[in-house]
């Protein structure tokens, strides 16, 4: 996924990229609804396991099919990201610095372009409060269903229905929004939804499966929509190298940071669903300061036209 929006990325100017992207997003969003409204179906017919096998397996091969025709597409049209990298390495760089491990290139991009580290950090706060509150998403299910197969079908629905938000908001809401309203401010807007949120899910102290999945729900849209297109956007001014290293870094780094340090905190520690909810509404807070920081490094979009904002 982070070498495709690299790929794109690299394809699509500045305005065409303001434009396309909510859409990108919202055909992925269809299939994922799709596949997810069909999962309680080929569950109960070919069981969980062969279910796994079969849609993973169509589906990696999909993508791979679709990707290798990308990129002969713009073999014909003389332009190749990959073809780019490697001119841009070998000019910049040398043979040392390629075997780099990951966190050194991590440490010398972030020194050369202090916006994406900002967007590192957003990212470890963001994925560390979506995975606080799966966990209580998964918690309050457990409690209020206890059979496989019913939390299987009701989680396909679950995501379904994300999926279908989310699709309705990239290919509608969106594009529309942003005529509006700066990207920047919705960087600085949005997550005071998600304080919100988790503020009324700590206050309840009862186990509510619509509200943990309120929650959860919101937090995907958001990550799925409005999110996912403002932090490609902060992409776009760069060049190619900075823009290919950085989505590897943030991708590989950020997005797995965030999820593995919370998963570790919570394998060795005994949180309820309480303490959970408490840990959730702190995290997100976290979330709103970094986007605030964020939001200035993001482009401003003003009758059509991207403008890097000062702070670059």
């Amino acid at each position: 996924s982070t070498q495709h929006w690299s790929f794109v990325g690299s394809v699509l100017t500045p305005d065409q990229g303001a434009t396309w992207f909510a859409c990108l997003s919202g055909v992925t969003s269809l299939t994922a609804s799709i596949a997810g409204s069909s999962v309680s179906t080929a569950v109960s017919r070919l069981g969980l396991s062969r279910t796994l096998a079969i849609f993973t397996s169509f589906f990696l091969l999909l993508s791979l099919f679709f990707a290798e025709y990308s990129y002969s597409i713009s073999e014909k049209y003389s332009f190749c990201p990959s073809r780019g990298k490697e001119s841009t390495k070998s000019k910049d760089l040398d043979v040392k610095d390629q075997h780099a491990s990951l966190f050194k290139k991590a440490t010398d991009l972030f020194y050369r372009v202090p916006n994406l580290k900002l967007l590192f950090y957003e990212v470890i706060s963001f994925q560390s409060m979506t995975m606080i509150l799966n966990m209580c998403f998964v918690k309050t299910l457990k409690s209020a269903k206890s059979n496989d197969l019913d939390r299987a079908g009701w989680t396909g629905k679950f995501y379904a229905l994300v999926n279908v938000i989310s699709a309705f908001l990239q290919f509608v809401a969106v594009p529309l929004i942003m005529k509006f309203i700066e990207p920047g401010t919705l960087c600085r807007v949005i997550p005071v939804i998600m304080v919100a949120l988790t503020s009324f899910q700590c206050m309840n102290r009862e186990s509510n499966l619509s509200l943990a999945s309120a929650s959860f729900l919101v937090a995907k849209v958001i990550d799925y929509s409005f999110r996912g297109v403002i932090n490609e956007l902060i992409y776009i001014p760069l060049d190619f190298e900075s823009r290919f290293l950085g989505k590897e870094v943030i991708g590989m780094l950020g997005n797995r940071m965030g999820k593995a340090s919370i998963s570790l905190v919570l394998a060795f520690s005994s949180f309820n669903l309480v303490s959970l909810t408490r840990l959730a509404a702190a995290s997100s807070f976290s979330w709103l300061a970094l986007s605030n920081r964020l939001s200035h490094a993001v482009p401003k979009i003003v009758r059509g036209v991207t403008k890097k904002s000062k702070d670059t």
